[in-house]
């Protein structure tokens, strides 16, 4: 979602050094992005953020933007005594800053969640008079040799049950597409995800099913997706990296909203329930329902599946 920010800074400052503090697993996909000179790896350990300040002050920064939501990265950035400081003033974070744009504290702050997370990142860049340009996030990586012929199936997602189709729903979906589309169909998901969907994709026995979920590396999943003509995926972050690679995907929100992340790739989809409860952004459903993804049928997935590939 931060890739047109980082775009739009680099175009405005094309002279400028752009360094990126991004999570060691997610690292490699900013390697041989153009509008990113240099990287630095970072978990949000103790140990490790209290390196940060001194790291940061040693570079001597003239500006930084805080995309990340957190508390303690503000702070580093503070200590540094980086001269500008720009960033939304999550959990009352604001005096970390010196250019801010107010919030309720929260990052699922209603005036956010009602336009996309890429608009949210480019008005960061508005505080500095920026007039950025919005555009869909795109990963530039080499598709060559990649032969798309396969379904991707991601049933997992980081945030909690609330986002999670379930995952029968999703072993269902697998069993009748079995039975109509030629290709392999790839799971894709965490090692997480592998601990948590085993008892139903353990199941799974067909030469046609290749269960990754657990298995890969970032690197490696972002080479499988690019072999897929179609991913099916919760409101993810696979989900967001396939649109960032150029592959469609169909969506599934259920506790999150897709006027805030919906995929931005033209040919992607989405399938949301409009419900009264609907988006709560929670991780677990506050009714104890989940209403929103249980009410979304196989068959309604089926048939957009099948739309999508014409089969």
């Amino acid at each position: 979602m931060s890739i047109p920010f980082l775009q739009n800074l680099k175009n405005r400052f094309p002279k400028a050094k752009i360094t990126l503090i991004a999570k060691t697993e997610l690292a490699t996909l900013w390697h041989g992005q153009p509008y990113v000179d240099n990287i630095r790896k970072c978990t949000s350990t103790p140990k490790e953020l209290s390196k940060l300040p001194q790291w940061l002050r040693k570079e001597r920064f003239d500006l930084s933007f805080l995309l990340a939501t957190g508390k303690d990265v503000a702070r580093a950035h503070f200590k540094a005594g980086i001269p500008l400081r720009i960033g939304y003033d999550f959990w009352n974070r604001g005096y970390l800053l010196t250019h801010l744009i107010k919030t309720t504290g929260y990052p699922t702050d209603p005036k956010l969640t009602r336009k996309h997370m890429v608009k949210n990142y480019l008005d960061l860049l508005e505080r500095i008079s920026i007039q950025p340009k919005f555009s869909r996030p795109r990963i530039l990586k080499e598709k060559k040799g990649h032969n798309q012929t396969m379904i991707g199936i991601a049933p997992g997602a980081s945030f909690g049950p609330s986002k999670r189709w379930p995952a029968e729903f999703y072993h269902k979906l697998i069993l009748k597409l079995s039975k109509t589309f030629e290709g392999k169909i790839i799971l894709l998901g965490s090692s997480e995800d592998r601990h948590l969907l085993k008892p139903v994709f353990g199941r799974l026995n067909s030469k046609r099913v290749i269960n990754r979920i657990g298995e890969t590396n970032l690197d490696e999943l972002m080479k499988w997706i690019l072999k897929c003509k179609l991913v099916i995926a919760n409101d993810s972050g696979i989900s967001h990296l396939a649109n960032a690679l150029g592959v469609p995907t169909i969506t599934l929100f259920g506790s999150s909203s897709p006027v805030w992340t919906r995929p931005l790739e033209s040919r992607s989809k989405v399938i949301a329930l409009s419900l009264p409860c609907s988006p709560c952004f929670q991780s677990v459903c506050p009714l104890q329902h989940t209403r929103c993804l249980k009410e979304i049928s196989v068959d309604k997935v089926l048939s957009l599946v099948t739309r999508r590939l014409k089969l």
